[in-house]
């Protein structure tokens, strides 16, 4: 924890708030591509409780703008998975850890 707290990445955060940044873009590109019904399928989509046809869908948005947030939430997480292997691998760790 002292490593990933003390470590940089080249945009600045450290490698804790990374990989929290990262986690939030994975997050974000599921959650869209939800929204437009591709990717995997989770336990909850795969068992409505009620049919499609219950429920009133309002599009709010063009599939073209949600494929493009997708593509740049998911460049984002290239960048950062890459930041982090970069970290990962060149961080020195001190073994034992001082007390």
């Amino acid at each position: 924890m002292k490593a990933n707290v003390s470590t940089n990445l080249a945009n600045g955060l450290t490698l804790s708030e990374g990989i929290i940044e990262l986690a939030n873009a994975r997050g974000a590109v599921d959650q869209l591509q939800d929204l437009l019904q591709v990717g995997k399928r989770g336990f909850l989509l795969s068992e409505r409780r009620r049919s499609t046809t219950e429920i009133r869908m309002v599009k709010q948005a063009k599939p073209e703008s949600i494929l493009s947030m997708i593509d740049t939430y998911d460049q984002r997480r290239r960048e950062l998975d890459a930041m982090i292997q970069e970290a990962n691998h060149t961080t020195e760790i001190k073994w034992p850890p001082s007390t």
